[in-house]
């Protein structure tokens, strides 16, 4: 029996590697699946599971999710950052029409 090979050096029985589906770089999946869930929804994310949702190493998704939450709880908390400064707005408008 002869084994057919692609150009690509490919067995031809073999089917290609598969792509994601989505074609972004995986640090983009994995931040704005994390904005959109956690950030702009409120709901928890839990990396393991985020990784194998976009399709990551978990590893990635552990660590930058890490990063991503220090990154916006260190922006939340600053004194000029606009978050913090349109939170306090809307804590004032609350106050005065009660």
């Amino acid at each position: 029996m002869t084994l057919h090979v692609h150009s690509t050096g490919m067995p031809a029985n073999r089917p290609g590697p598969e792509r994601p589906a989505d074609p972004r770089p995986a640090w983009e999946r994995v931040a704005y699946t994390w904005l959109v869930r956690e950030v702009d929804a409120g709901q928890p994310v839990d990396p393991a599971t985020l990784a194998r949702e976009v399709s990551v190493a978990p590893d990635l998704a552990r660590d930058l999710v890490r990063v991503l939450r220090g990154q916006w709880d260190r922006d939340l908390l600053h004194p000029n950052s606009p978050q913090t400064s349109a939170r306090r707005y809307r804590q004032r408008d609350c106050e005065t029409a009660m």
